[in-house]
């Protein structure tokens, strides 16, 4: 079938435009009402991708693998994942890029870098829909296996692989393992990066298999840290004070139902008068940081966002970190700690990764979470969390768990049409972050809304 027939034999686009633009209203509605998974949704989408014909190369080569994105960005966690799992792995091996939505934005040039290393590609696609089906199908047929770490409404990503006719294997990453995301039915193995989205995926998401993969923590050059001191003196920090560090998205530190970061730090500051907090990710311009710089005497600093490259040089004047609540911010509390600098975490209805749990960096409670800091402050004694992350999370580690990963990854793709989805229920997780989405209590009813308002968009 050449190409003009395998187009002419398509859904009309502007209908294919009308399908994608009613999946994402409906993936706000499910995000709401707090699913992890609809059946209703991604079926539909099913037959949209089984209505594109597609006939899959049999040739491929062999150690190849594709990572497909919406978009890279030059901060965040899940970009720093692909950018590891590629630098980590096996020099036998090619890895290539796909990006499905990165339109004007760059490309992270330490991405780009290492996909040139490991002998690969960077793929970007075409505008309209349709030709994006057409060639993420073409490109991904010339590899072995694909890796999708995709937004939760990446649609057009799932429709190309909704299709019995594309034969690589499909391993999902679950960055947004407490959200609503599309993808179960295209997933030969979902990759979960904490042992509890495992259960989660298999009881809320339905997911036929599933595995554990700890994150990819790189280890630092040096393990020394010598100070910044010309940025000490830039931050107006006495070279006798202490400093702390939290590092993540502004939202993520949003107070819900007493989980209030920024307060909690103003009332440490007042008993730790030589200590300092500096947030990276906060915009310095936000209210409550602005309020909180003036209230401790400029001791609390919000920088915003900084390039990750800079991050070593205000890790240097740490004497220890602490993760963002009521939302942790995994990725950027392994890499604080890889470094060596004593960390903590106050437990929250998110959770956190199996090497903090394991950890002494872990608080159960707020109280608990001060007197740490109090004894830290006091002895200088750390946590032993660089030594979870060491055994879990470095290139030794992160391999061997990926190998037991692609044990489990079978030949050939298939798209699971008739799942067991009897249950509609909703995690504590994905309960909390509605809460702190729409700053008021979970609505019972919204799941009855949910499923109305499905019908009249699909017309099911």
């Amino acid at each position: 079938m050449n190409q003009q027939q395998r187009l002419s034999s398509h859904p009309p686009h502007t209908d294919l435009e009308k399908k994608l633009l009613i999946g994402k209203k409906c993936c706000k509605l499910a995000t709401k009402a707090g699913l992890l998974y609809s059946n209703e949704i991604e079926q539909e989408l099913v037959r949209v991708g089984q209505s594109i014909p597609f006939i899959c190369s049999s040739r491929y080569d062999e150690g190849s693998n594709l990572h497909i994105m919406t978009e890279a960005f030059q901060t965040g966690g899940h970009t720093r994942v692909c950018e590891r799992w590629i630098e980590f792995a096996g020099n036998h091996e090619t890895h290539s890029l796909l990006l499905t939505g990165q339109q004007n934005a760059p490309t992270p040039q330490s991405l780009e870098k290492v996909v040139h290393e490991k002998r690969g590609k960077v793929y970007t696609l075409n505008p309209t829909p349709l030709a994006k089906i057409e060639e993420i199908r073409e490109i991904a047929s010339n590899f072995e296996k694909v890796i999708l770490h995709i937004h939760a409404d990446d649609l057009v990503t799932f429709i190309a692989f909704a299709t019995n006719s594309f034969k690589r294997p499909i391993l999902f990453f679950n960055h947004l393992d407490h959200v609503f995301w599309i993808g179960t039915a295209i997933s030969d193995v979902v990759v979960n990066l904490r042992s509890s989205a495992v259960k989660e995926s298999s009881i809320y998401r339905f997911a036929q298999k599933n595995s554990f993969l700890p994150l990819p923590i790189k280890k630092p050059k040096s393990s020394s840290r010598k100070e910044n001191a010309s940025l000490r003196r830039k931050l107006n920090i006495n070279k006798d004070a202490k400093v702390a560090i939290t590092l993540a998205a502004s939202e993520k530190y949003t107070p819900i139902q007493g989980y209030d970061f920024v307060g909690d730090f103003i009332e440490i500051l007042s008993k730790h008068r030589n200590l300092h907090l500096i947030a990276i990710g906060p915009s310095r311009a936000e209210r409550r940081w602005m309020d909180a710089q003036a209230i401790t005497g400029n001791r609390i600093k919000a920088i915003g966002r900084i390039p990750h490259e800079e991050l070593s040089d205000y890790l240097s004047l740490a004497d220890f970190a602490i993760d963002s609540y009521p939302m942790p911010s995994f990725t950027a509390l392994l890499d604080v700690s890889s470094y060596g600098i004593p960390c903590f975490t106050l437990l929250t209805p998110f959770g956190t990764m199996d090497s903090v749990i394991n950890s002494d960096s872990i608080c159960l409670s707020k109280q608990e979470l001060y007197d740490e800091i109090d004894k830290l402050l006091a002895s200088g004694k750390g946590t032993n969390l660089f030594k979870k992350i060491k055994n879990s999370h470095f290139r030794e580690a992160f391999l061997l768990n990926l190998k037991n990963v692609m044990q489990e990854v079978p030949v050939s793709h298939k798209v699971y049409e008739n799942l067991n989805c009897t249950r509609k229920e909703i995690s504590e997780a994905s309960k909390f972050f509605i809460k702190i989405q729409l700053k008021k209590k979970y609505l019972k009813g919204f799941l009855k809304i949910f499923t109305t308002k499905l019908k009249l968009f699909f017309g099911i």
